[in-house]
């Protein structure tokens, strides 16, 4: 899982970093503030694990599908 989240665009495995510290879920504006991005850049830089069903965006939030995505992201 490390290998195919390695694959992903820098700024996307900094957001799965990220969004793993906070445990399987954040809200977007937390992302942000973490990030030091705008929501909507943080919608764009996790686009690509949407894409690839590694997190789901729920409810102004967004969560890992698995708890071992979690912790590959974690490891990055």
């Amino acid at each position: 899982m490390v290998e195919k989240l390695s694959r992903l665009p820098l700024e996307t495995r900094t957001a799965l970093q990220q969004l793993s510290c906070f445990g399987d879920r954040a809200e977007t504006t937390m992302l942000a503030i973490a990030l030091e991005k705008s929501d909507e850049d943080v919608r764009h830089d996790l686009w690509d694990a949407i894409r690839l069903e590694l997190v789901e965006h729920v409810n102004g939030a967004y969560k890992f599908v698995h708890d071992r995505i979690q912790e590959a992201a974690y490891s990055l």
